[in-house]
């Protein structure tokens, strides 16, 4: 899926104080749109971006077991994954069943703008 996900969407401003490569920023004001940024990581990183994220897609698999694995979120398992994104604002939408069999699904948790 993360393959087929591509969303585009304009460069206004940095990300964590990041600014984008100069070819893109003359991409981002010659043509409309380039493609945003996606954050891959893992609790650590997905806590730096915790407050901005517009999206989050949360992707559950409760029959799975990862022994010594670590949790998705700074915060879990006091919390849950569910409970950290509301904390941040993040509100849960329509969730997809991906795999009915093995209950795997996905929920995007959007922030109200």
């Amino acid at each position: 899926m993360s393959e087929r996900w591509r969303p585009i969407r304009p460069i206004r401003k940095p990300v964590c104080g990041i600014r984008p490569a100069p070819r893109l920023r003359r991409l981002a004001t010659s043509q409309a749109c380039i493609p945003a940024p996606a954050i891959i990581g893992g609790p650590t990183v997905f806590g730096m971006f915790m407050g901005r994220y517009d999206t989050f897609w949360l992707s559950l698999a409760p029959k799975v077991q990862l022994p010594d694995g670590e949790p998705c979120f700074p915060g879990v398992p006091e919390r849950s994954p569910q409970q950290v994104l509301a904390a941040h604002g993040l509100k849960p939408g329509e969730a997809r069943l991906l795999d009915p069999k093995h209950e795997v699904s996905v929920t995007p948790w959007r922030r109200d703008n």
